[in-house]
């Protein structure tokens, strides 16, 4: 009887582990060309099913069904490492590292719309879909360029103590908040800092309306409450990233130096 629960144990647990496995290895650069020095980012367009990644001078749109390069997008600037869809615009914006640009792609026709100009070093994008726009973090000009998602217009700069890392935004407040080096901020009022912090990434909670931000310094996570409270909880080695999950509402934080993930 042991061993027959055990190979109807073995049989169901096959094909949950193939699931769980790499489907395919999809070679870049293929027949529509080369990828110089690397894949940088992606991004998934729900609309069309595809999925966008970024290199260093082409932007390569896949298909989500048959996991086939479908479009070769050529793009004037180098190193995309940031990639943010629009839902209700279907656009693709394009952060450039080394050039000091946003780029806008179409999602419709996979094309370039226009190319925008930013800070120094741009590395990270987050959206306001309440008013429609686009914040890119500059790590080396210490600021963010506030870009009109329908002109593709840069209108507002907005200056951040240090080195800008990670970005939140919180839908319930309408309230932008980042995170970089010994700093913090949101732009409804709240900034800080810290002598012997290094602040690595933030993610906001969207059920219970907090912020969570990462000390990778300190092996510590900040969370601050929409009344103003806060407290903070310690995890593993050198947080480096953050993710909530808004099925279980908890929040997942990755360890770079512990090798593990603190939930």
């Amino acid at each position: 009887m042991k061993f027959l629960f055990s190979l109807i144990l073995i049989l169901f647990l096959i094909p949950t582990l193939q699931a769980q496995g790499v489907v395919n290895n999809i070679i870049l650069p293929d027949s529509m060309g080369g990828m110089t020095d690397g894949a940088f980012s992606c991004v998934y367009n729900e609309t069309n099913n595809c999925i966008y990644v970024g290199g260093k001078d082409f932007v390569f749109v896949l298909d989500g069904t048959t996991d086939q390069t479908i479009a070769r997008i050529p793009v004037s600037g180098y190193d995309v490492t940031s990639m943010l869809w629009i839902p209700g615009e279907n656009k693709i914006f394009c952060a450039h590292y080394e050039d000091a640009k946003v780029t806008v792609i179409d999602g419709a026709s996979n094309s370039v719309i226009t190319t925008i100009t930013v800070g120094i070093y741009p590395v990270c994008l987050e959206y306001n879909s309440t008013d429609n726009v686009v914040y890119c973090a500059n790590k080396h000009s210490r600021d963010i360029t506030v870009i009109d998602v329908t002109t593709h217009t840069a209108i507002d700069t907005w200056i951040f103590n240090d080195e800008p890392r990670d970005m939140a935004w919180n839908a319930t407040d309408n309230d932008l908040w980042c995170v970089g080096g010994n700093a913090y901020r949101n732009y409804n009022g709240t900034s800080g800092s810290g002598g012997n912090t290094d602040y690595s990434a933030i993610v906001w909670n969207a059920t219970d309306n907090t912020i969570y931000y990462a000390d990778r310094s300190q092996d510590h996570v900040l969370i601050r409450y929409s009344n103003g409270g806060g407290t903070g909880l310690y995890v593993g080695n050198q947080p480096t990233d953050l993710i909530w999950n808004a099925i279980s509402d908890k929040v997942y934080c990755a360890n770079f130096g512990s090798n593990d993930v603190s939930v």
